[in-house]
């Protein structure tokens, strides 16, 4: 990243001890021979690497006037100060890339470093030491980010199991619903029957106190047959006969149908019993189908709060996991 600032070692960087402490440059074997160069020409040889030091290229330096009458002084001065600007921005750029490598422990070095430059690799080093305590931060953050976003990633996943598990709720309920009503409907068709066995049974007791009417009926005149038989002597005994017969006959028939109107009775009370006993379980299955109904409508409210807040969780275990992403990538 600061590699375009990091210049070949300049030809004077040996003398860089030196000129960070004031002291001149050792003169050089060809400054005798340009010491009689004209103005022009010294001010040529001093702005020429001006022009390159302008351009970023700090490697620049003034050669041949050290010895100089009148520009040598100036030319060593020149010199120092391009040797303190080089090595300002090698220490600054060295320090600003192992930031960048997230390698804090290369500070500016402040050895021989004063006034202004000084001041600024303090300012520099500050800030490195503000960038090292961030991303330590972040690291930490990036750690609580992962664990936030596995946690949402559990949550939502319960929330997953929780939508799944509320919609097979509200199915069996819903099924519940409709067996309980058809039970009641059932029962009500029970109770219909029932209804038409206790009316059949009513009429069967009817017709059988008609039967026994008869067989009184007959009965009394079997006797009254029995006892003009007897007036008309020997030729009433035929008649007799069949009067006795007939009379045995309304006897079982009258012995028969109270059987029957007991039997009767018996049916119509378990048919009253059983009547009472299907009402009162038409009743109940009743407030169950009311139960399961409400049951069943708080469900499906449950299914669609359980719905939204399963969307809702999704979608912040998503943003969570964005948020965790961009900070690892931010610490990396």
């Amino acid at each position: 990243m600061f590699s375009r600032f990091l210049p070949r070692p300049s030809a004077t960087a040996a003398r860089f001890t030196s000129a960070t402490t004031g002291l001149a440059a050792e003169p050089e074997t060809k400054d005798a021979a340009k010491s009689d160069l004209s103005d022009d020409a010294a001010l040529a040889l001093i702005t020429a690497p001006c022009l390159r030091v302008a351009e970023g290229d700090l490697e620049a330096r003034i050669i041949g006037l050290t010895e100089h009458p009148r520009f040598g002084p100036t030319a060593i001065a020149i010199n120092n100060a391009l040797d303190r600007v080089d090595s300002y921005v090698r220490e600054t750029a060295a320090s600003m890339q192992h930031c960048s490598d997230e390698q804090f422990h290369r500070p500016i070095l402040l050895r021989g470093m004063t006034g202004a430059y000084r001041q600024s690799a303090l300012i520099i080093n500050q800030a490195g030491s503000k960038m090292q305590a961030n991303h330590n931060q972040l690291g930490v953050i990036a750690t609580l980010a992962q664990e936030n976003s596995a946690s949402v990633s559990t949550v939502a996943a319960a929330c997953e199991e929780l939508h799944a598990t509320s919609g097979e709720i509200s199915h069996q309920v819903a099924d519940t619903t409709r067996l309980t009503g058809k039970v009641m409907t059932d029962s009500e068709s029970a109770v219909q029957a029932v209804a038409a066995m206790n009316a059949a049974a009513t009429r069967a007791e009817a017709l059988i106190g008609l039967i026994n009417k008869v067989a009184e009926q007959t009965n009394l005149l079997a006797i009254n047959a029995t006892i003009s038989a007897a007036r008309a002597g020997e030729h009433g005994r035929r008649f007799a006969v069949v009067a006795t017969e007939v009379k045995q006959l309304a006897s079982n028939t009258a012995a028969a149908t109270e059987d029957i109107r007991q039997q009767v009775s018996a049916i119509q009370q378990c048919v009253a019993d059983v009547e009472k006993r299907i009402a009162a379980m038409n009743h109940s299955i009743g407030e169950i189908h009311r139960s399961t109904d409400s049951i069943s409508h708080s469900v499906q409210q449950q299914v669609v709060a359980t719905n939204e807040i399963t969307r809702t969780i999704s979608d912040v275990s998503a943003n969570t996991k964005k948020v965790s992403d961009q900070i690892n990538h931010a610490v990396k």
